[in-house]
C-alpha cells in the first residue's frame, strides 16, 4: 500500500474478479474511502492456481461522516418486508 497525502494505492492478489469487486464495495461502504477505482487487473499464477492481481486507488478520509450500507454502494434496494 502506498500513501500520497489523501490518495492511497493498494495492490493485491485474489482468486476472482468478484472478490475484487466485493472488496471495492466494502472500501466504499466503510466511509473511510471515496473515489475507489480499479486501476489494473492481470492474470497471475501461484503454486499452480489461477489468480487475479489487482491495483486500486482511493481517497482516504480520516474522519468519515457515516458508514454507507453495502446496499447503497451497489445500488440494491431493501428486500421484501423491509420498511
Amino acid at each position: 500500500m502506498k500513501d500520497d497525502k489523501d490518495l492511497i494505492s493498494m495492490e493485491g492478489m485474489t482468486f476472482s474478479n468478484l472478490i475484487v469487486a466485493d472488496f471495492m464495495d466494502r472500501l466504499k461502504g466503510s466511509g473511510y474511502f471515496s473515489n475507489v477505482e480499479l486501476t489494473q487487473t492481470t492474470k497471475a499464477t501461484s503454486e499452480g492456481r489461477d489468480l487475479v492481481k489487482f491495483s486500486i486507488t482511493s481517497k482516504y478520509t480520516e474522519n468519515p461522516n457515516k458508514p454507507v450500507s453495502p446496499a447503497e454502494t451497489t445500488g440494491q434496494t431493501a428486500g421484501k418486508g423491509s420498511k
